[in-house]
């Protein structure tokens, strides 16, 4: 159908990991206010997340398992489906509660190099009712999908295909998201 999910992507442990890195990350100041994609504009009537991009060909301890699957995905991906994927680009997006992302395609106007968005969710402890979710619409804008920002889950779609919004959350939210790209980016 061009997009689908998994859960438990990753474990637990891995997960804690992961939110632990960001939490010292944004102590950093690592993080910044996301700008509108195609318009490098900040916009909180449109997007209210703060984001910290990570560089692929160099990743740190943290996440060098993650880079390894995503690795073989895009391998896998071009061998199935022939997509031509050449790089990828992620980072860790950061929702404070009420924030949300408006429907948007990952697409950029300007550019037709983002071919499959990918989003693994690292929310621990995450309920039923709190918010956050990832919707998905056809083209004709009709919601086909919600997923819940559960931790471990591994959301996959085409960049082209799927307008989508991250809905507001009543807890903070974060995912490491990214890109694949059939271009070279670095």
């Amino acid at each position: 159908h061009g997009f689908g999910s998994v859960d438990n992507l990753i474990d637990q442990h891995t997960v804690r990991k992961l939110v632990k890195w960001s939490d010292i990350l944004r102590a950093e100041n690592q993080f910044v206010a996301a700008k509108v994609s195609g318009e490098k504009i900040l916009n909180a009537q449109i997007r209210g997340d703060s984001t910290c991009w990570l560089d692929p060909l160099h990743p740190t301890a943290e996440w060098i398992e993650l880079k390894q699957f995503l690795d073989q995905l895009q391998s896998q991906l071009n061998e199935k489906f022939f997509l031509g994927i050449k790089q990828y680009e992620c980072h860790l997006a950061y929702y404070p509660v009420g924030t949300f992302y408006k429907k948007h395609l990952d697409r950029l106007s300007n550019s037709s190099s983002r071919l499959f968005t990918f989003i693994l969710y690292l929310n621990e402890n995450w309920n039923e009712g709190d918010g956050g979710e990832l919707a998905i619409f056809d083209k004709q804008g009709l919601e086909i999908k919600r997923f819940s920002p559960l931790a471990g889950r591994f959301v996959g779609f085409m960049s082209d295909e799927f307008p989508h919004e991250v809905l507001p959350a009543i807890k903070p939210r974060l995912s490491f998201t990214g890109w694949m790209h059939n271009k070279l980016l670095y």
